[in-house]
């Protein structure tokens, strides 16, 4: 199963991206992201978002 959550990345509070998850998350739970080609960063999970408005 496939979860969806907003992440604050690398600690800027004004960049989140929504991204998928194969684990289920919770409300400021830390991990590894990928962020652009082959560059990761660190997210912050913000929220759990629902499928449709990711």
């Amino acid at each position: 199963m496939k979860h969806y959550y907003r992440f604050i990345l690398n600690y800027d509070e004004d960049e989140t991206r929504i991204f998928i998850s194969p684990k289920e998350l919770k409300k400021d739970d830390v991990a590894v992201v990928h962020s652009y080609g082959k560059q990761f960063a660190i997210g912050t999970v913000l929220e759990p978002v629902s499928e449709l408005e990711a």
